[in-house]
């Protein structure tokens, strides 16, 4: 599902490992926003609007959340010398393609708060991220194993709010 995006707007992000939730719960995530939209068609008689399809998002997001919480998974974020690989990450571009507002490195995520630039897209920021992370984590791990969860803004647990 696309997202949409706001010049000048600041976004929450979340982007999480691999791991952090099992594939059925993403895949019942997924369905529950499909559903969730199909019922505004049925009851509103047409598709939902951006604004329309982030409130449908939203309610997801806070279920998806609260799973991430939980800790599950392998907790690689949380490994020693991850959260300060994550954190350089998102230092690197800070004041050049985005401002950073807050950020929280959880054991199987991360929370940020970020205002991109203009020019620069929302995704391709948290792609970069993502994959220098990897990539980083990668090395301290001695492994070429997946780190982070492919996609980029996927609506089951990276979905952008706009503050």
């Amino acid at each position: 599902m696309p997202h949409w995006t706001l010049d000048g707007a600041a976004y929450f992000v979340t982007f999480r490992t691999f791991d952090s939730l099992p594939k059925h719960v993403t895949q019942e995530l997924r369905e529950e926003v499909r559903i969730a939209e199909a019922a505004f068609v049925r009851r509103v008689g047409r598709e939902p609007n951006v604004i329309e399809m982030n409130a449908i998002r939203w309610k997801t997001a806070g279920r998806a959340e609260k799973l991430l919480d939980q800790g599950m998974g392998q907790c690689l974020a949380g490994k020693p010398g991850v959260p300060e690989i994550v954190t350089a990450t998102l230092f690197h571009f800070h004041k050049v393609r985005y401002d950073l507002h807050a950020w929280c490195v959880m054991p199987n995520h991360v929370h940020v708060i970020v205002k991109p630039y203009e020019e620069q897209d929302l995704s391709q920021i948290v792609l970069s991220w993502k994959t220098w992370s990897a990539r980083r984590a990668n090395e301290v791990f001695a492994t070429r194993r997946q780190v982070l969860a492919a996609g980029v803004l996927r609506p089951d647990c990276e979905i952008p709010r706009r503050l």
